[in-house]
């Protein structure tokens, strides 16, 4: 079968403006939705969508240097009570709450260099057998040396992690070297990715230059608060992709609380939209046109958006329709994670631990309900009711491993959850890679110890099935592998007219997309279309997707299942004494 070219710019700059129109609609419509859910004015809309926008289109997360998946890792919000809306900032670099040690030093310095220390600057006098004015020298020679040496590197900015004498600040003062003592290990490591620092974890490390961090200013700015000025720390221009921090300001705490709740939440959102997009389009896809005016997903009482992918649309259950509403709503948790040192001091916030352990992601290591009490009960919550999107950021799903030599099921299907770009997540890219694609990655049953290219995996949900097999590509594909280089292709093709789309080189975006979301999209975003000339069925139910990566080809077809549901009895039973 003769693979198609892609042809016609203005017809794919027509697809790609659909696709980003709707991810647009969407994003929109998501947070007009929880900025009225959280009781918010409707008006700070217009400040959170291009907060969310820009921070999720600038952060990179380099998942493949060992970064977090989940973009807000990387994305801080810092709130200024009182103030005007119109104090609201994005700052692409570290703001935290901090002073310098003395009122003397300079506090506004332009292209900075920045020393990070996470160690103390002090004389250990333990153990030390001496009379007093002799330790008096020591401890005088010894940080004398010291802060010489930080000297030499020529700081503008010290940041330290631990106490600093009261003899070696005198002699930083003296030295006209500005410095915090005291900076968390959190912020100090922010400050070392977003500034491209490194840390130094003791004296000796002075021996060797370390590498300075970098920015475009360094300033201070004192905010009021309810305990009293409020001193913040910034470090601003670093490069736009390692971090950035967005200040809220305008309203009273309780509202900023809320607002830092939908700020972080918008920007998830963003995000993955953002990766979708650029998953939608190495499929060669499209979306259906809708109506603007009409675009609202909705499913329970046409007025909730679920997902945080448009076009997806999840089918309530007969039990839900028959159940007492009560069943389905209790209050939810907020997500700790989104939490700092100013939010846990807030009397308004409950915190509630979480005891289910989220391992690494396993695909054959499935999770044990009886042994979590907090099992489907959402993370990313806020005091309200369920269902709300907040509690659809997860996907619980069956997932079994057939041996097609054997003829046995390796792993009977057993039950899984993936919450999305969390640590029991991986990317779609990673995924195939090491699941897919690694030669040395074999079948856990005992009994088996067999190859992938042996195996067929089963996703299962609702009435869908996403049914995963690899085989030799050599065998399938007349491809010239030279070209290739170390990219992973993708394709599709449509078992109804059995049209086939371009090879598609899997950009990074594509890569970082979290199998979670790929999984929920698979099952329910039967609004996206093949965009190859002639086809235009559904792209996950109609199309075969194939992905292509050393030299072995992985296979995902959809199907459906025929799923039994349980149907309560009528209240009254009659029945005839008579009969047998």
């Amino acid at each position: 079968m003769k693979q198609p070219s892609e042809n016609g710019k203005s017809v794919d700059n027509t697809a790609m403006k659909a696709i980003r129109r709707r991810a647009d609609v969407h994003l929109v419509n998501m947070i007009k939705q929880i900025i009225e859910k959280e009781d918010l004015p409707a008006s700070w809309i217009d400040v959170i969508l291009p907060l969310a926008r820009r921070a999720s289109q600038s952060i990179t997360p380099w998942i493949k240097d060992e970064d977090k998946m989940d973009v807000r890792e990387y994305v801080k919000v810092k709130l200024i009570p009182g103030g005007e809306v119109r104090d609201c900032d994005y700052i692409e670099g570290v703001v935290f709450s901090k002073n310098l040690a003395h009122k003397k030093m300079r506090n506004d310095i332009d292209n900075p260099k920045i020393l990070l220390l996470n160690t103390s600057l002090e004389f250990q006098k333990e153990n030390r057998l001496l009379l007093m004015d002799d330790l008096v020298n020591q401890e005088r020679s010894y940080l004398k040396i010291m802060v010489a040496r930080i000297a030499a590197l020529n700081p503008d900015l010290v940041l330290v992690g631990k106490t600093v004498s009261r003899l070696a600040q005198e002699f930083l003062l003296e030295a006209n070297i500005p410095f915090a003592l005291n900076v968390k290990y959190k912020v100090i490591k922010r400050i070392a990715r977003a500034t491209g620092a490194d840390i130094l974890i003791s004296a000796t490390d002075h021996m060797i230059r370390p590498t300075m961090g970098q920015a475009k200013k360094f300033y201070v700015r004192t905010y009021p608060s309810p305990t009293g000025p409020k001193p913040l720390m910034v470090l601003d221009g670093a490069p736009k992709e390692l971090a950035c921090t967005i200040l809220l300001s305008g309203a009273d705490l309780p509202t900023l609380y809320k607002l830092k709740r939908v700020m972080l939440f918008s920007t998830y959102i963003a995000y993955n939209l953002h990766l979708e997009s650029c998953l939608l389009w190495d499929q060669f896809g499209t979306v259906l046109p809708t109506n603007p005016e009409k675009d609202r997903e909705s499913v329970f009482e046409d007025v909730t958006i679920l997902s945080s992918s448009p076009g997806v649309h999840f089918p309530q259950s007969k039990v839900r329709e028959m159940a007492a509403p009560s069943l389905y709503h209790t209050d939810s948790m907020t997500d700790i994670s989104s939490l700092d040192e100013d939010d846990m001091s807030n009397p308004n916030i409950t915190i509630v631990e979480n005891q289910f352990d989220y391992s690494t992601f396993d695909p054959d290591a499935p999770i044990e309900p009886k042994k979590n009490p907090n099992f489907g009960v959402s993370e990313l919550g806020i005091p309200g009711n369920l269902p709300s999107c907040y509690s659809h950021q997860n996907f619980v799903y069956l997932h079994s491993l057939y041996c097609n030599t054997t003829s046995k099921q390796c792993l009977p299907f057993e039950t899984f959850k993936i919450d999305y770009y969390l640590d029991n997540d991986l990317p779609l890219g990673d995924f195939l890679e090491q699941y897919c694609f690694n030669p040395s990655y074999k079948c856990k049953a005992k009994e088996c110890g067999r190859d992938m290219t042996e195996h067929d995996r089963s996703f299962v949900h609702g009435n869908g099935r996403l049914n995963l097999s690899v085989c030799r590509g050599d065998a399938q594909l007349k491809l010239d592998t030279s070209s290739v280089s170390d990219s992973m292709l993708m394709w599709t093709f449509c078992k109804l007219c059995s049209r086939m789309t371009p090879f598609i080189k899997m950009t990074e975006e594509t890569w970082k997309y979290s199998f979670g979301k790929f999984l929920e999209l698979s099952m329910y975003g039967f609004s996206h279309v093949s965009r190859a000339p002639g086809c235009g069925h559904s792209l996950h139910k109609d199309h075969i997707r194939y992905f292509f990566w050393n030299n072995l080809l992985a296979e995902i077809e959809y199907d459906t299942v025929d799923v039994l549901e349980v149907v309560t009895p009528p209240l009254n039973l009659y029945f005839n004494p008579l009969k047998k």
